[in-house]
């Protein structure tokens, strides 16, 4: 199938192609079965996620000792909250 676009068209279908992090082709197909396209996270996501995947398993660890032994050491407490702190500013650059 043939399809003609106007220079403005093209170089728009060029852009949120790149923004979706796919090529022409996918993005269109994706258009016309009617998916919602979109735009590609930051590079910086998958770390984020990973960062904040960890501090979740510190805050279990500490409720688990917690319930277990009734009482947690404040500089674990301090880790999570600084852990926190430091994806907190991660998230606001993204």
């Amino acid at each position: 199938m043939l399809i003609r676009l106007t220079k403005e068209e093209q170089e728009h279908l060029e852009k949120c192609a790149q923004l979706a992090g796919l090529k022409k082709e996918p993005y269109v197909r994706k258009l016309i079965m009617g998916n919602e396209i979109r735009p590609r996270p930051p590079d910086e996501y998958t770390k984020i996620l990973r960062e904040l995947s960890a501090i979740g398993n510190n805050v279990n660890q500490l409720a688990y000792k917690a319930n277990g032994l009734g009482t947690i050491y404040i500089n674990e407490v301090q880790n999570v909250r600084e852990a926190l702190t430091n994806l907190y500013r991660e998230v606001k650059k993204v």
